[in-house]
């Protein structure tokens, strides 16, 4: 390795911006071949000088423009360390732009936005698109340097008194940009063309970091939330020698991260590789709910996840609902046991690409049999390893255990709970403690090498899932793996007759559209899930129905343009499509 190619005037030179130098050297030289930096992911980059050092880049995989200024530079006895402010300069149609401040979606919004950004040191509002801090520090030996993204999982800043016009309630949150997730593809990208001109592979490593949250009130006063921290986290990309902390800042307690997802060479380290949990449940049990309530646990506590969605439909709704929680891959319409076998392994290694993280979970649609899944898994394990399956029982359900007795219910209801290493009992504020209690013999009586966990809008102690993957990999257990090949034939959603309808909604609906529609779907329709624009309301809702319950629930973010329902049951004919079509404002895809 020869750090040299990126200083060509040595680092104990006179100057003052020898860090910003070697970054122009760097981008210099990737582009020097062309291809190479294509297909490292760089789609252009453009100096402006006018004000110092400075870079707009666009990346591979992102619509907006990044921006990258020099702050300045020191040396101690070792090391020269070089600091640059990181922005992102979201494309006006961008979803991320809708978690930023409101002010910064009106800069976007102008007719000159691009133009600024091309210049945008001299623009008094660029820290609106602030992101982190990044580091180059170099050995005075030049035996080796590192790049440091030092970066808020979140960016989020609380309105004290609200926004009204922004319809921010008080104590709501007037901004929660995803600043690791939106960081991440640009660091990549930097630390994959130092290694293709240096010839060595990065060390990656991760510090996590506690940020706190910054708040505002109406009267143009700024501070913090007293007492509210957010996670953050100091990612690491080190070639050669290792590049000692600052002896005033040492840098928090790191751990590697798997480099498998930015290395040119396949790792043989089997710890490298991610867990892969699998999350299942029937029709309208609450997996997205569960799902969320786990993320936000594992934001808490620095733990870097990313997700696995697949829906039955052509509308992924799951996939919105999750949008702004983690690094996350919507797979392609039809059933993960059934269709996409071989549409897994290309997501994962998507995913991998863009954050390195510890583990990923994959929300299945409601009507997959996990056993078909774990044999689409069982040729992954070269990517990831063994994770906690874990299965939904919507207790307001009750029909399939009434009808079935001690038995339990049959066909993908009872496989998804057969096939369980976890069972969530999900709205037991709904039920009463003897029927939980007689929910809770039967499926003993399904899966008794099962654990069992009460939940209330899908949430449970989530760190004893940490502890059960450990005990569940374990000498002698059957009940971990995800990767668990069949040689039967397993009960899929079509020996069951089930299918799945997308409706267009063309015009607002009212509370009596919906009563119309969930009459008509009748008992064939056990879930109806999808966005509408409500009359009531008087603006984009999202609806819910499951178990016979129809709710409206507000979205946490700006829906796209979209409105759209998607039913799931049987018996879908053509006379049934005509009747639904027939009610205004909804229309067949």
């Amino acid at each position: 390795m020869d750090v040299h190619a990126l200083f060509p005037f040595g680092v104990r030179a006179g100057l003052d911006s020898v860090g910003a130098d070697a970054l122009g050297v760097l981008t210099a030289g990737i582009h020097l071949d062309r291809r190479n930096a294509r297909r490292i992911g760089w789609r252009g980059i453009r100096p402006c000088m006018a004000t110092g050092y400075a870079w707009t880049i666009r990346a591979a995989g992102r619509e907006g423009v990044y921006g990258l200024a020099f702050l300045g530079e020191n040396r101690d006895r070792v090391c020269l360390r070089a600091r640059f402010s990181v922005f992102y300069f979201p494309d006006p149609d961008e979803t991320v732009l809708t978690a930023y401040l409101w002010k910064a979606r009106q800069v976007a919004a102008a007719p000159d936005y691009f133009a600024g950004i091309r210049e945008f040191t001299r623009q008094g509002t660029s820290e609106l698109f602030f992101l982190g801090f990044l580091d180059l520090n170099a050995r005075l030996d030049l035996k080796g340097l590192s790049f440091v993204l030092e970066v808020s999982a979140r960016q989020r800043i609380v309105a004290v008194d609200g926004l009204p016009e922004d319809g921010v309630e008080k104590g709501g949150w007037a901004c929660d940009v995803p600043s690791l997730r939106t960081a991440m593809p640009f660091f990549r990208l930097l630390a994959l063309s130092a290694a293709s001109l240096l010839t060595c592979d990065p060390q990656w490593t991760i510090s996590r970091i506690a940020v706190p949250v910054a708040a505002f009130t109406a009267d143009g006063t700024w501070g913090t939330m007293e007492g509210e921290i957010l996670p953050g986290a100091i990612i690491t990309a080190g070639f050669g020698d290792v590049v000692p902390p600052h002896p005033e800042n040492p840098a928090p307690e790191a751990r590697s991260l798997a480099g498998r997802a930015f290395a040119r060479k396949e790792q043989a380290e089997e710890d490298f590789r991610p867990v892969l949990h699998v999350v299942s449940g029937f029709l309208g049990s609450g997996k997205t709910t569960f799902l969320s309530e786990w993320l936000a646990w594992l934001h808490i506590h620095d733990r870097h996840t990313a997700v696995l969605q697949n829906e039955l439909g052509e509308k992924n709704l799951d996939a919105f609902l999750l949008e702004h929680e983690t690094v996350s891959e919507a797979l392609d319409e039809g059933c993960v046991c059934c269709t996409l076998a071989d549409s897994l392994r290309p997501a994962i290694r998507r995913l991998l690409d863009v954050l390195p993280t510890e583990q990923i979970i994959l929300e299945t649609t409601g009507l997959a049999n996990p056993g078909a899944v774990a044999d689409a898994l069982d040729d992954l394990s070269d990517l990831v390893r063994p994770g906690l399956r874990i299965s939904l029982v919507d207790m307001l359900d009750g029909d399939k255990f009434t009808a079935s007795g001690s038995a339990g219910p049959s066909g993908l209801a009872g496989d998804q709970i057969r096939h369980a290493g976890v069972l969530v009992c999900n709205k037991v504020d709904a039920v009463s403690p003897e029927y939980l209690a007689g929910i809770a013999r039967i499926l003993k009586n399904m899966n008794p090498d099962a654990v069992l966990f009460n939940a209330s809008y899908g949430r449970i102690p989530f760190g004893e899932l940490d502890r059960l993957l450990e005990r569940f990999h374990g000498p002698g257990s059957r009940a971990a793996s995800v990767f668990r090949p069949k040689t039967v034939r397993h009960t899929t959603h079509q020996d069951e007759g089930y299918a799945s309808l997308t409706l267009e909604v063309t015009r607002p609906m009212t509370a009596a559209d919906l009563a119309v529609l969930v009459r008509l779907a009748g008992e064939r329709t056990p879930r109806i899930k999808g966005i509408i624009e409500s009359v009531e309301e008087g603006r984009p809702m999202i609806v819910q129905y499951a178990a016979g319950a129809l709710a409206l629930e507000a979205p946490l973010s700006p829906p796209g343009p979209a409105r759209f329902l998607v039913l799931i049951g049987k018996g879908f004919d053509a006379a049934f499509a005509a009747s639904l079509s027939r009610i205004p404002g909804l229309a067949l895809q």
